[in-house]
């Protein structure tokens, strides 16, 4: 009988949890950067980015154009696009962003929150077309609602992270 009683209430617990966990959104966390971003650098780009929720709300799509004006060295400017899928591996309990950049690149990143949610930091865990060993991080700092600062970091083989680009973004009104 006691043993009866014991599983009965294990068996209670592991479903008041079970249902906890189902109840818990863990989009919260990235739903601060649904909308449309624009950041502006005078005479070097101008960068956009928007973020939705797509197919039934099961992923976060990211896409990114970034508009580099003419220099001496690149007479006709540049355009960069890329775009990310973020989705939630419910086995691992962490997001996971693919990104697919026009330079051939398709990086693979966990999420990685400091305690306020207020920090970010994407890791790479695999770098499709990079150089072996290659490693990337990607950190969003949220100022506001309406305000986040994003770098992008690489390390190369036995090589310290070097940030390769910041921009500071303000939800598009």
């Amino acid at each position: 009988m006691k043993k009866i009683i014991i599983l009965v209430i294990v068996f209670l617990l592991m479903s008041v949890n079970a249902l906890a966990e189902v109840k818990a959104n863990p989009w919260e966390t990235l739903k601060v950067l649904e909308g449309k971003w624009v950041a502006e650098k005078k005479g070097f780009s101008k960068v956009t980015q928007q973020y939705k929720f797509i197919l039934k709300n099961k992923y976060l799509q990211m896409k990114t154009k970034a508009v580099f004006e003419p220099t001496e060295k690149n007479p006709d400017g540049e355009i960069h696009e890329d775009m990310a899928i973020f989705s939630f591996d419910r086995n691992r309990n962490v997001f996971v962003m693919r990104g697919f950049y026009a330079e051939g690149f398709v990086n693979t990143y966990t999420l990685n929150k400091n305690e306020d949610g207020k920090i970010l930091t994407l890791l790479s865990e695999s770098i499709e077309n990079g150089m072996p060993g290659m490693k990337a991080k990607l950190v969003f700092s949220i100022k506001s609602a309406d305000e986040f600062e994003q770098s992008f970091f690489v390390a190369f083989p036995n090589r310290d992270y070097a940030c390769f680009l910041g921009n500071k973004f303000v939800r598009e009104k």
